[in-house]
């Protein structure tokens, strides 16, 4: 057809009068267009499939019968999209705003004990500094839990949180018995790893479509966080090697993880805004 780039006949299209299609040349596959097949007539100057030497085998010219259904099924995942994000928008600013103030809070109160400490009793900071951290990562694993209705990921994570903070937490009672101890410490660790990553792609997932670059962002903090725990890791195996080795990479990896830290106050402020934005606009 003279009209089309595939040789479609848009007066049959059974999805013209639904879509509101003008027709290929001035809807889909105009340049503003998101056919691909349009553009690939474009980039190599045909006017239509009929002239070009591969046209017989090519995968995009099979697909056009099947491209309005593609479109339209396009259409309605970005609708539901809108909706999802609609509906969860408001919680997400409100539970993740929460997370942003319990964190900040508690980074506050480890300052000041940290202070106290040296003008006190020791052992008083730092029984109160461990309560608080307690009770600030019960609230966090909580928060995380009631969003599991946004994405399962969250679920998952508060879960795992959850279950660190109690086997740290038996560990540390268990300290008069150094090797019970170890054995609940040990699974701790990669407990808050698979926590960490199920919670920040959970943020990423819930940011499709409003805000993909950030969403970027937080994949690639899972992966610098896990790099700083190795090396925080990898300091602790050195000690048995040397304690020079071993010191520097527990002070790199005590550096990285308060730069960590600082980026994902910053991401998650970042993230309640983009989500804000949202609620505010329904």
């Amino acid at each position: 057809m003279e009209g089309t780039y595939c040789g479609k006949d848009c007066a049959a299209c059974l999805y013209r009068e639904a879509e509101n299609c003008p027709g290929c040349k001035l809807g889909p596959g105009s340049m503003s267009g998101n056919c691909g097949i349009a553009r690939c007539c474009r980039d190599k100057g045909h006017s239509n499939c009929e002239s070009c030497t591969f046209s017989d085998g090519c995968a995009l010219l099979r697909s056009a019968p099947m491209e309005p259904e593609y479109r339209a099924g396009r259409r309605r995942d970005a609708e539901e999209l809108r909706g999802r994000i609609g509906r969860d928008a408001p919680l997400l600013a409100s539970k993740l705003n929460t997370l942003f103030v319990l964190l900040l809070v508690s980074t506050m109160v480890s300052v000041v004990i940290s202070i106290l400490s040296n003008f006190h009793n020791q052992g008083i900071a730092d029984t109160l500094g461990s309560l608080v951290s307690f009770g600030v990562g019960v609230a966090y694993g909580c928060i995380l839990l009631t969003l599991g209705g946004v994405n399962r990921r969250f679920k998952l994570a508060g879960i795992m949180h959850l279950a660190g903070i109690v086997l740290s937490c038996a560990g540390a009672l268990l300290a008069f018995m150094p090797f019970l101890a170890l054995i609940l410490l040990i699974p701790a660790v990669p407990l808050e790893i698979v926590s960490c990553r199920h919670e920040f792609y959970g943020y990423a997932e819930a940011l499709h479509g409003l805000n993909d670059e950030q969403g970027r962002k937080w994949r690639v903090l899972w992966v610098v966080n896990v790099c700083t725990i190795c090396v925080t890791a990898a300091g602790a195996v050195f000690v048995f090697v040397t304690l020079g080795l071993a010191a520097l990479l527990v002070l790199v990896g005590a550096v990285a993880a308060l730069v960590v830290y600082i980026i994902q106050l910053v991401y998650l402020n970042r993230t309640v805004k983009v989500f804000e934005a949202v609620a505010k606009s329904q």
